[in-house]
């Protein structure tokens, strides 16, 4: 069995759910194992079969909701008891920019998507578009990457991507 106690900083989450999952890449499908997280922070998860796992928290704090966490168990015969420290993640802003005749058409057309790479980041990052030129994405966690999705005319290209000033281009 896996137990642990979730935690929102130094307090406990009064509700949420721990979903065990097996890794994408171990080859097997299989639905994911849940507990409710009590309102003292803990919770149970029984009945695990040996084997690699990733634990994730989705859960509300005192005051504070949407709260996540992820980490790698092992399981084998002993149990397992690990603790979490859930938090919102991170936050991306960002601007487009269009260089050409019809920059404000060309820029409606666009939108930016994360996708989690593996199952330690969180599914449903949330995007928040501001304006036609600025977008905020928040609730990231572990490796993530950014499509920018648009016209599927052959007039446009991607010229850089920047962070802090710095060409990421790739």
């Amino acid at each position: 069995q896996v137990t642990g106690l979730a935690l929102d900083g130094d307090a406990q989450l009064v509700a949420g759910t721990g979903r065990l999952i097996e890794p994408r890449h171990s080859g097997r499908i299989s639905s994911a194992r849940t507990a409710s997280i009590q309102q003292d922070g803990t919770f149970t998860i029984r009945h695990v079969p040996t084997g690699n796992y990733i634990l994730q928290i989705l859960g509300d704090g005192p005051g504070r909701t949407g709260l996540f966490a992820s980490t790698e168990v092992s399981v084998g015969e002993t149990p397992v008891r690990v603790t979490l420290k859930a938090s919102h993640g991170t936050s991306v802003e960002g601007r487009l920019a269009s260089e050409g005749a019809d920059q404000l058409t060309t820029l409606n057309s666009f939108r930016v998507t994360p996708t989690p790479l593996d199952d330690r980041a969180r599914s449903e990052p949330r995007v928040v578009v501001l304006s036609t030129t600025e977008f905020f994405v928040t609730g990231l966690f572990g490796p993530t990457t950014f499509s920018l999705r648009g016209s599927s005319t052959d007039d446009w290209y991607l010229k850089s991507f920047t962070i802090n000033g710095t060409d990421i281009t790739d």
